[in-house]
């Protein structure tokens, strides 16, 4: 398991936000100045030079996520989730698969994209 330092910012986050339920969570980091400026400096690292904050992009994040057994894309770019058909928390990865290469699919061109997968240990 990976060990935080106590004295990191995601210690301290953690500690501000464990005893708040979702909602008031989500609140939380919609307004901490502390996360928004570690977001600011680390996404100036890294490999390549990181785009104007107002430069229209086509870069971003989605989720995929198994609710009452359907898999569910959220994009906060498109106006509803959009369902990709029957999953399981079982077959999650297999899901997921179908689904992102449908997405590859529909742009065989498109290099610019990655998947991390999320999940609690298995023991």
């Amino acid at each position: 398991m990976m060990q935080i330092a106590a004295d990191s910012f995601f210690a301290r986050l953690m500690n501000r936000t464990r005893a708040l339920d979702p909602s008031a969570r989500a609140d939380y980091l919609n307004t901490d100045k502390e996360l928004e400026e570690v977001h600011a400096s680390t996404a100036q690292e890294g490999q390549t030079t990181a785009p104007h904050a107002d430069d229209d992009i086509n870069l971003h994040f989605v989720v995929l996520v198994v609710v009452d057994n359907q898999l569910y894309e959220l994009d906060g770019r498109k106006p509803f989730p959009v369902c990709h058909g029957p999953a399981s928390k079982e077959s999650i990865l297999q899901d997921a698969a179908r689904a992102i290469s449908e997405m590859i699919s529909h742009d065989t061109e498109e290099l610019h994209f990655s998947v991390i997968a999320l999940s609690r240990p298995t023991n």
